[in-house]
């Protein structure tokens, strides 16, 4: 690139917000899965004892649940992250239209 072009910095706001919309939704689908998965599991372990076999199915359960309670935490950072972008863009555009406007 020549010139400035090489140093500059774009940030397009609505394709960020796409992108939010896209990964929110997904997202949802990922928790609603999770959710339905654990009231299923309750409700079969509910009616469930198998001597030998019920104490190891809850061990490999309670990593089930470990993996999941820690997919939820990437997806609540990830949105966390992706939110802070964006304001942090716009209140850089806004900062910048300001010492643009301040120019004599």
């Amino acid at each position: 690139m020549a010139g400035n072009q090489a140093d500059r910095r774009d940030y397009d706001v609505a394709a960020s917000q796409s992108a939010q919309d896209n990964f929110n939704r997904l997202a949802a689908q990922l928790e609603a899965l999770i959710d339905q998965r654990d009231g299923d599991v309750r409700a079969a372990m509910s009616d469930y004892q198998a001597d030998g076999v019920s104490d190891e199915y809850q061990a490999k359960e309670l990593r089930w649940k470990n993996a999941a309670t820690e997919v939820r935490s990437i997806i609540a950072t990830l949105r966390t992250s992706l939110q802070s972008t964006d304001q942090t863009a716009q209140q850089t555009v806004q900062k910048a239209k300001s010492a643009v406007d301040s120019i004599g």
